[in-house]
């Protein structure tokens, strides 16, 4: 007997970022469960606004045809918009297929109650909820920003985990205690390189904890968007003297090589202050190789680190704060104990088995036949 089916629409890599990947994860675990048809809405970064609607329209005509013989198929929407022309562009190709079908839309944004509140979507916005069947957001905080417009009995919240290239096994973890003495104190900062993200309040701390006269080596892991952010932190590192502390490793897709950097971690440094912020997937995957973490009070972050047990939440844009968290770090017990926290809260509440038969349970209350 195969298993029941269920069409995925979203966007998937390339490019890679937190939505892309969510979705790619979503199929990872459910794909033994169920026939997966996906729809891919991405489009390149570069991508005219012409070939953008182009691309845009195709999506929707997939979807319309894989749906045209079906009834009442069962169908997990993880990029609907938070934003203006976004959410139009959802209007024109995704949601007239909708009618008819259980629709569960996944909300990565942590500014996705705006599109309930501002002038020109407020209307359209509030209709699209009776379209669709339940929403599933990351996190409690983003679900009760939302509380307004979307009742309880459509709301539920699943976190979102790791993919299983970068799961990290208790062996693994363990080795960390025994190997973290060796050399300079890790930092790792793995995210694109967009400034809200924080990286140059990383680099910044980075000179603070030199001047201190602590040996640390930070490494930044992401894709450039900007030639001049590029060309601002190169000139930063040379300026600040920080040739010998700071390595810039660009993108990197190998899951191996990735997972490294989280295992060799000594403390994983996020201090976004981005506008949508909701819930990272690289504080999660750092959660699973035990690295602490110290990172701000954005989006669904205060429910991933609790202040002082999985890590320290600081000031956004507060380097001075960064560096006296990792400080705080360089003290064993207090590494240890943030550490074996960190991963008893990933084990507990972000591991992929976990959150697996939560969607799966999700998915058979929402559509019984599936």
């Amino acid at each position: 007997m195969s298993n029941p089916r269920i069409i995925v629409v979203g966007r998937f890599p390339p490019p890679a970022d937190g939505q892309s990947l969510s979705a790619e994860r979503l199929i990872d675990m459910l794909k033994f469960d169920y026939t997966i048809t996906r729809i891919n809405t991405s489009v390149a970064p570069e991508t005219g606004i012409a070939e953008k609607w182009v691309s845009y329209r195709a999506s929707g005509r997939r979807l319309a045809l894989e749906l045209s013989d079906a009834e009442n198929e069962c169908i997990v929407w993880s990029s609907i918009s938070p934003q203006a022309a976004g959410h139009y562009r959802d209007r024109l190709t995704v949601l007239p297929n909708l009618k008819g079908h259980r629709t569960i839309a996944v909300i990565h944004w942590g500014s996705f109650a705006r599109v309930f509140q501002a002038p020109l979507t407020r209307i359209s916005a509030r209709k699209m909820v009776k379209n669709i069947s339940h929403f599933v957001f990351t996190d409690e905080r983003l679900s009760g920003a939302c509380a307004e417009w979307i009742p309880a009995d459509k709301r539920s919240v699943i976190a979102n985990s790791v993919d299983p290239g970068l799961l990290c096994s208790d062996e693994e973890v363990q080795k960390k205690p025994t190997n973290r003495n060796e050399g300079s104190f890790r930092m790792l900062f793995l995210s694109n390189m967009i400034k809200e993200k924080g990286y140059l309040d990383v680099l910044q701390a980075g000179t603070l904890l030199n001047d201190q006269g602590l040996d640390v080596r930070i490494d930044f892991v992401g894709r450039w968007y900007s030639d001049t952010d590029k060309r601002e932190f190169e000139q930063l590192v040379e300026r600040n003297e920080l040739g010998r502390t700071v390595h810039h490793h660009g993108l990197i897709e190998d899951r191996a090589t990735l997972k490294q950097f989280y295992l060799k971690a000594d403390a994983f440094v996020f201090p976004t202050y981005y506008l949508h912020e909701a819930q990272p997937l690289c504080i999660i995957e750092a959660m699973s190789a035990g690295a602490p973490i110290v990172t701000t009070n954005k989006g669904g972050i205060p429910n991933l680190v609790r202040d002082g047990v999985e890590g320290f939440v600081v000031p956004a844009q507060h380097p001075g704060a960064i560096a006296a968290a990792v400080r705080r770090l360089t003290d064993d017990q207090t590494w240890l104990s943030t550490s074996r926290n960190a991963r008893r809260r990933f084990v507990e509440r972000y591991h992929p088995g976990v959150i697996r038969e939560e969607w799966v349970t999700l998915i058979n209350s929402i559509h019984p036949q599936v």
